[in-house]
């Protein structure tokens, strides 16, 4: 289990000391307005404004994630009766279909703007995934012939949002603080739902817990709803003209 963890490490330090190394600050970066500490700068007026809604929106990224990154394998092998080969296999599909997927969802953000697609992939994500989730969960055991296409549509449509996630707060923030917000509002917001496992622990006082996953992925979708109409449109957001703004 430790060697996959020690790969990652390995890779990302090679990766971060290419960077360091090799690439360049940016001619906008090196002549943005750097005058104050940039967490407090982001904590401040219009940008904390703006972090609390990056904030919203990540959490509810998160916590549908979660859904499929952490408690989807358990499903899959523990209520559908995978063998550890079948679901390494199914994931391995739906993640192989993603990357198209995901190039095709760019696009069309891009065509139809960021805040528009993320209000309507989380609309589709609250209703048609949940649904497609509720089938799997429900229908279980079911044959990997039938499993495999299940699971590879539940796996795009949960991770269309994340797709523009990474250009979207890089667009929300000025250039002083671009790197500070996106990482704080990045990877804060995952601390809340890395709790998952006890608020399902919660919600199965309530309901059967096989079908608490299909809760946190409404909340996660609602929140994705909820969180993309607070910000403004960004697609073609110059970021020269907020190198400098406050």
């Amino acid at each position: 289990m430790e060697i996959p963890f020690f790969i990652g490490a390995v890779l990302a330090l090679l990766f971060a000391a290419y960077y360091y190394f090799s690439v360049n600050e940016s001619e906008l970066w090196q002549g943005a307005d750097k005058t104050g500490a940039p967490i407090k700068n982001l904590f401040s007026g219009d940008n904390l404004k703006n972090f609390l809604q990056v904030f919203v929106l990540v959490s509810g990224l998160w916590i549908a994630l979660q859904t499929v990154a952490a408690i989807l394998p358990g499903v899959l092998g523990k209520k559908v009766g995978l063998s550890n080969i079948n679901v390494t296999l199914t994931l391995v599909v739906g993640y192989l279909v993603l990357v198209p997927a995901n190039l095709g969802a760019g696009l069309i953000s891009q065509r139809m703007g960021r805040r528009l697609f993320q209000i309507a992939a989380g609309a589709v994500m609250a209703v048609v995934a949940t649904s497609l989730y509720y089938l799997l969960i429900s229908t279980a055991p079911m044959e990997l012939v039938k499993v495999i296409p299940l699971v590879t549509v539940i796996l795009v449509l949960v991770d269309l949002p994340f797709v523009i996630m990474p250009s979207y707060i890089n667009e929300r923030f000025r250039t002083g603080i671009r790197a500070t917000g996106y990482g704080l509002g990045f990877s804060l917001a995952v601390i809340l739902p890395s709790f998952c496992a006890f608020y399902q622990a919660g919600l199965a006082t309530l309901i059967p817990f096989d079908f608490t996953v299909l809760i946190l992925l409404v909340v996660g979708a609602l929140l994705i709803v909820g969180g993309a109409p607070w910000g403004p449109e960004t697609k073609s957001v110059d970021l020269a003209k907020y190198a400098t703004a406050t």
